[in-house]
């Protein structure tokens, strides 16, 4: 396992994220309950942890995709340490758009626009998980969060604008 530096749980540098790392964790059971098929591609990696850093925003995420109690914590920056079998780093927009199935994470990863390290097997597990899925991990993310889901899509299209310059 290696080290997370630098991170600590959202609730305890700011307990105003508790709610957001709360909906967070709900999240993650809901698409569990909802694609049962995402433990059996996950195999032996269910337990592992995953260290998801987008490298231009001052927090991450640890992803627990376990079995029993499934969550997704927010990391604020700070000098403690937490573990993880693997890390995913790149600038917010590029797993933006692997979340929603925009961008192919091989590519991202050749390109060295992704970094992994750790457990590749791992990685590999959950992207295969990631893609047996009947939408998009960000579908997935806005059909579970009920009332939440047209503001965010509103954020998303606002970004998607700026991004294509209309």
């Amino acid at each position: 396992m290696s080290s997370v530096n630098h991170f600590l749980p959202a609730h305890l540098a700011s307990p105003a994220l508790l709610p957001i790392e709360l909906l967070l964790s709900r999240m993650v059971c809901n698409i569990v309950k909802q694609q049962p098929q995402f433990f059996a591609r996950l195999g032996e990696h269910a337990n592992k942890r995953f260290f998801i850093n987008p490298t231009n925003l001052p927090l991450a995420f640890l992803l627990e995709p376990r079995t029993e109690k499934p969550r997704l914590r927010i990391l604020l920056t700070c000098k403690e340490s937490d573990s993880y079998d693997v890390r995913i780093s790149g600038s917010f927009s590029t797993l933006l758009d692997m979340a929603k199935g925009d961008s192919d994470g091989d590519a991202l990863f050749f390109s060295r626009a992704l970094c992994i390290e750790g457990d590749t097997g791992a990685v590999v597990a959950l992207r295969n998980a990631l893609d047996n899925m009947d939408h998009s991990l960000l579908e997935e993310i806005l059909l579970s969060v009920g009332m939440f889901a047209m503001p965010i899509k509103k954020l998303l299209v606002i970004r998607e604008k700026r991004r294509s310059g209309r």
